[in-house]
């Protein structure tokens, strides 16, 4: 799961599933922001890992501050940035369940 805490749209919330395509005018997660690519960033997982990809976006991507040149893989509580959002990894690719929502 990653959650919206800060932005435009805080407070959304959206299932990773094996893929989550994240920008202006992507499938997954919208964010209007005119410095978020139309798409922008992809998350991914399976029963090990939560995989988090820039697009080759314009004005990169954040993990916990730090602009991210390839893969990064995240934990809960890893914070992303993604032009005036912030996003937060909720539970990890360790695991995942349906039930817990992830």
């Amino acid at each position: 799961m990653v959650v919206v805490v800060e932005g435009k749209h805080a407070g959304e919330r959206r299932r990773i599933g094996e893929e989550l395509e994240i920008g202006r005018n992507a499938r997954g997660l919208r964010l209007g922001d005119a410095l978020v690519s139309r798409k922008h960033a992809r998350l991914s997982a399976n029963r090990d890992l939560v995989v988090l990809e820039d697009l080759g976006s314009s004005n990169g991507t954040f993990v916990n501050g730090e602009r991210i040149h390839s893969l990064a893989v995240l934990s809960p509580g890893d914070r992303i940035g993604i032009g005036l959002s912030m996003l937060a990894v909720r539970c990890s690719g360790h695991g995942l369940s349906r039930e817990a929502g992830c």
